[in-house]
């Protein structure tokens, strides 16, 4: 199977799925071609989908991405197509038609079973769909989701983000994260981030 990575609707560069191995029956992708610009510190496709993935360095997504499948990478890009709130770059397959407006993060509505999976761990994963949620493909260290709200944001956005805190210790880090929001917008007002604090699924964010 062949497949691309691509840049809004702009193929940038075309890969063929090698076949698994005594050792590993993950999805192994050979760079076949180039078309345009490769994302910004591209070395190779195997790598740029692990960095990717949220379970990098959360081992509460890493326990929820095995149980859906997404440690295999065939399993991944056919769940989230490795699509990120951060840019513009995706994965699709040559079998499927589907389009980078039937993805996009910015005008898609998220998946809310994952983002409650990803927040408090509750819920069950239905594999049956693919999932416009950013969760399984923004870097974290800390269980967070994203939710799209009825009022716009501080930038114009409709797109919040809930961040608890760590789950061993005093778990102090949201307030951390106002207070050094509050003591930024004093030094530099028109170029932060304001945060709140708020309660969701039952839990301080």
């Amino acid at each position: 199977m062949y497949y691309y990575l691509m840049n809004k609707n702009k193929p940038v560069a075309a890969f063929k799925a090698e076949p698994p191995n005594v050792f590993s029956d993950n999805l192994y992708l050979k760079l076949l071609e180039t078309f345009d610009q490769l994302p910004i510190g591209f070395q190779d496709i195997n790598s740029w989908l692990e960095n990717r993935k949220s379970s990098k360095h959360n081992a509460h997504l890493e326990g929820i991405m095995s149980q859906i499948g997404c440690d295999n990478n065939s399993v991944f890009l056919k769940l989230t197509h490795a699509a990120s709130i951060n840019d513009t770059f995706w994965v699709r397959s040559e079998e499927e038609s589907i389009t980078w407006e039937k993805i996009y993060l910015y005008q898609n509505q998220f998946n809310d079973n994952i983002s409650k999976l990803s927040f408090d761990g509750s819920g069950i994963p239905d594999t049956a769909f693919a999932y416009i949620s950013p969760e399984l493909a923004c870097e974290s260290s800390f269980r967070k989701c994203f939710r799209r709200e009825d009022q716009m944001g501080q930038y114009g956005s409709d797109i919040y983000i809930y961040k608890r805190g760590g789950e061993f210790g005093s778990g102090y880090e949201p307030y951390c994260e106002i207070l050094s929001s509050e003591i930024a917008n004093i030094i530099s007002p028109n170029n932060t981030v304001k945060y709140n604090m708020s309660a969701i699924y039952g839990c301080n964010a």
